[in-house]
């Protein structure tokens, strides 16, 4: 161990067995694999290309999806609104924990029909 350490120090590459084999066979080595290679791998680090095109694809991905749901949230706007009437979503306050309050936008066709249940149920079953 002195002598990789020795190495290290004067600027040698170390090449851990795991990450050798990896490397050179594509496989995983299982027997010589423990917790700290996994965790300190090469493999979890992305260059900055990568990175950059992985969230050029995720913005795109999801322009694309907005786009393509879009039609079908403006008809359920426009069915709450011929339903509920105005305003078409409401603020509710959630607290989750002791620290957090989380604010929620939530269609009022949900309140309407929470209000409805409660007052068919009568005070003494809620």
């Amino acid at each position: 161990m002195q002598e990789l350490l020795a190495c290290r120090l004067h600027g040698v590459q170390v090449t851990e067995l795991s990450t050798f084999y990896e490397r050179e066979y594509r496989q995983l080595l299982l027997e010589s694999l423990n917790a700290s290679w996994m965790v300190l791998g090469e493999g979890f680090r992305q260059g900055i290309v990568r990175a950059s095109v992985k969230r050029l694809f995720d913005l795109v991905a999801s322009g694309v999806l907005l786009v393509l749901t879009l039609p079908v949230l403006l008809v359920a706007m426009a069915c709450i609104f011929l339903e509920s009437g105005l305003p078409l979503f409401y603020r509710r306050s959630v607290s989750a924990g002791r620290t957090r309050v989380y604010d929620l936008q939530i269609a009022q066709h949900a309140k309407k029909r929470r209000e409805r249940r409660h007052s068919a149920l009568g005070d003494t079953q809620r």
